[in-house]
């Protein structure tokens, strides 16, 4: 125990140690010096602010022109990949509303089948793809 709170120590010690401290120093002269370490008494810490800036750092900057080609293809397909998708939907919407109308006349068509009279065999065959068509209406049209 004594072992893991001397080692806890010693962590807290270097973990709250400033990474990067710069010393400002003044020589005899008055001419001043930036430095790593603390160059004599007088030494004092600088914080060093981030230069502010009204954007983020751009991601395209550290780009390979190579990486910076393909954005320029990829985005300047956008419009197409955009009419593409739109279109896609337009199918998707076309076929799900005409396998519902292909759904509600097989059940209808199975329906009627049941209502005007079926030998028993067949009424149990009728009766199964009533129940087929009923979930592919519900699955299409809903």
């Amino acid at each position: 125990m004594r072992y893991i709170s001397k080692i806890l120590i010693v962590f807290i010690m270097f973990y709250s140690l400033p990474g990067h401290a710069v010393y400002k120093c003044k020589d005899e002269k008055g001419a001043v010096t930036f430095s790593g370490i603390p160059c004599g008494s007088n030494a004092e810490i600088v914080t060093i602010r981030p230069k502010a800036t009204n954007n983020t750092s751009n991601k395209k900057d550290f780009l390979t022109p190579q990486e910076r080609a393909d954005l320029r293809r990829y985005e300047s397909r956008k419009p197409k990949r955009d009419s593409l998708d739109a279109s896609l939907q337009k199918n998707d919407r076309d076929y799900y509303s005409e396998s519902c109308k292909s759904a509600k006349m097989y059940q209808q068509d199975y329906k009627d089948e049941l209502r005007t009279g079926c030998t028993a065999s067949r009424c149990e065959q009728v009766k199964s793809n009533i129940k087929y068509w009923k979930r592919r209406v519900d699955r299409y049209c809903n």
